[in-house]
């Protein structure tokens, strides 16, 4: 039999940003910005303007780039797209792309570019572009959830947590016994667990697809390689910069300071053949359910 490998087809990695921001954030500490760990700098975008350490950054801003994942050349001769997955001490992207490239005299509108930041010029094959490297998340309907888990030989029964007096006039439980001496493996057993997380859905919608699709045109060649195959999820603030259209009006807009990648995401795929299909939920928060006890 020839040797195969199964490759999982999204590849998310949580960072040491989001673990030092977590802890800053629950304990009501100072942000910490780290030099070389913001995108500002792995893109020399807005970097003179650092956060107060005071101020309480969140997960607002998404980029993408295309060199998240290596070709495969398997036994038929058929090439395989496998995903890389990233270090947890890494801060930038293997290579980031904009989500926008408009010629100078056909930016996007004020209500477009509210969706957008990381605003720059790019000059490509002699032609002057302005680039929007981050786009914005919405956030607005966001919202953490807990979980009652209730596991029974191997299967799972999952709804909403409830506390009930159980919880608030708790009571000494009995918690199971484990074999500390053997690490070599983890079990599950059976009984009931909580966790509590969020939910994030992040996509596309017929104009990211079309913007991108342009992007990958201008910059690659071709429309039909609109490949992205590595996405950061990010925290930071908005700050108000000062802009400069065509025809050197002044105009005022938000931009994005202090942005630290909290979770990146490596996948494959190629938006000029799956359209606005490509919709990524991700789940921030508890990873592993704690467990509470027998069913």
């Amino acid at each position: 039999m020839a040797n195969s490998k199964v490759y999982d087809g999204k590849i998310n990695t949580v960072t040491l940003s989001a673990m030092r921001l977590t802890s800053a954030l629950l304990c009501g500490a100072p942000v910490k910005y780290p030099q070389k760990s913001t995108l500002n700098e792995h893109l020399n975008l807005m970097t003179a303007k650092v956060p107060d350490p005071a101020a309480r950054p969140t997960i607002k801003y998404m980029c993408i780039g295309i060199k998240g994942h290596t070709a495969s050349l398997a036994d038929d001769d058929i090439y395989d797209f496998v995903p890389l997955g990233k270090k947890a001490s890494y801060s930038g992207m293997y290579k980031a792309m904009p989500f926008v490239l408009r010629r100078m005299d056909n930016d996007l509108t004020d209500a477009q570019r509210a969706n957008y930041a990381f605003r720059t010029k790019l000059t490509i094959g002699g032609v002057d572009y302005w680039a929007y490297y981050l786009k914005r998340i919405d956030m607005r309907s966001v919202e953490t959830t807990d979980y009652d888990i209730r596991r029974e030989n191997g299967e799972e029964q999952v709804d909403l947590f409830n506390y009930t007096d159980n919880e608030l006039y708790p009571k000494p439980a009995e918690l199971p016994e484990f074999n500390y001496d053997d690490d070599t493996t983890v079990e599950l057993p059976d009984g009931r667990y909580a966790k509590s997380n969020v939910e994030l859905r992040i996509g596309w919608n017929d104009f990211d697809v079309q913007e991108y699709m342009n992007v990958c045109a201008i910059m690659r060649g071709s429309s039909q390689s609109s490949i992205v195959s590595e996405i950061a999820v990010c925290s930071g603030l908005d700050a108000v910069e000062s802009g400069e259209s065509a025809t050197g009006s002044k105009f005022s807009y938000d931009e994005a300071i202090g942005v630290q990648v909290m979770y990146y995401i490596d996948l494959y795929a190629n938006l000029a053949v799956t359209n606005d299909n490509l919709e990524l939920t991700i789940n921030i928060g508890q990873t592993v359910p704690f467990w509470l006890g027998p069913n």
